[in-house]
């Protein structure tokens, strides 16, 4: 961040195997990533529901979701999370 980056990708676990860092480490991350810098969740969970839960858990300021949703579960996630920039 001190060399001038915008965002800092926080990569959850993945279908191949558990992501570089855990979801309590994210969380403690996107805790201090001072704004206007985003702290990007990765995550590859596919329901609004999975993907809400990830987000309240470790709280980051936009959410990419690695995997193919239903547009249904988008829109529904767009009401679960207004808040959170979204990423597909």
């Amino acid at each position: 961040m001190a060399a001038g980056a915008d965002a800092l990708g926080l990569v959850a676990r993945m279908p191949s195997g558990p992501g570089p860092i855990s979801d309590a480490l994210i969380a403690e991350l996107a805790a201090v990533v001072p704004p206007p810098v985003a702290a990007f969740l990765l995550t590859s969970e596919t329901t609004a529901a999975a993907i809400s839960a990830h987000v309240r858990a470790t709280r980051p300021s936009v959410v990419q979701i690695v995997a193919h949703i239903d547009p249904l579960e988008s829109a529904r996630l767009a009401e679960l999370e207004p808040h959170i920039r979204r990423v597909h």
